[in-house]
């Protein structure tokens, strides 16, 4: 009796669950997570699984495509966004690709920093702006942000930004993500290079601390 033939097809659905959910899933530390994708197309290929922003990949090879990827919630660093895709046969355009949001209780970290071992978090050195953008991940959004001053990296005392010399607005995305905007009210605070501190606590474990250095020599 001949074999079958199968005819290749290209994809056109992808299913990414995390544990049951499609969008956002909120989880505790210690908790279990079940991954599992499937696409339709033909012949099947691996699955690739990225995590952002901290940047693990999980690989379903072939041999466990009818399985699902079970994973322990033992960190912070494991929120975030994790994507499915899936890349077919038959040419370059045959991909297709599916993102789930982790949501842990965690203090918020700068989204391009790759660990969080320390609540300190240097972001960079601004010169000729008022406003900046802090990409940062972790839940729940901020219940307190104060900005504070120092001549140098190396002072100890600081002092602190009032609310009429300078704007902090937290902007919350989808599932952990978030960003923090700061923008400066009275220029001549930062007409000399300033080292600044962002304070933020969400009410879970340590505040964080975002610190970059900014000057804006365009006064008018």
């Amino acid at each position: 009796m001949p074999k079958k033939k199968h005819i290749t097809n290209a994809q056109t659905l992808i299913n990414f669950t995390i544990s049951g959910h499609e969008d956002i899933i909120p989880v505790e530390l210690g908790d279990n997570v079940t991954f599992a994708c499937s696409t339709d197309g033909y012949p099947p290929t691996d699955r690739y699984i990225r995590h952002e922003p901290f940047y693990s990949d999980f690989i379903y090879k072939r041999d466990l495509l009818d399985k699902q990827l079970n994973y322990t919630i033992t960190d912070c660093q494991q929120a975030g966004k994790y994507t499915c895709r899936s890349y077919g046969r038959i040419a370059a355009w045959d991909y297709i690709d599916k993102a789930v949001y982790v949501e842990i209780p965690c203090p918020l970290g700068y989204f391009y920093k790759a660990s969080n071992e320390t609540n300190r978090q240097y972001i960079g050195n601004y010169h000729d702006t008022i406003k900046l953008s802090i990409p940062v991940v972790g839940s729940p959004a901020p219940k307190k942000m104060r900005l504070s001053r120092r001549n140098s990296s190396k002072q100890t005392v600081s002092d602190d930004f009032f609310s009429n010399e300078v704007s902090l607005v937290y902007k919350k995305e989808i599932g952990p993500l978030g960003s923090i905007y700061v923008e400066f009210l009275d220029l001549q605070l930062i007409s000399k290079c300033t080292y600044c501190i962002l304070s933020v606590d969400n009410g879970v474990g340590e505040q964080s601390l975002f610190e970059f250095s900014i000057q804006c020599k365009s006064i008018t």
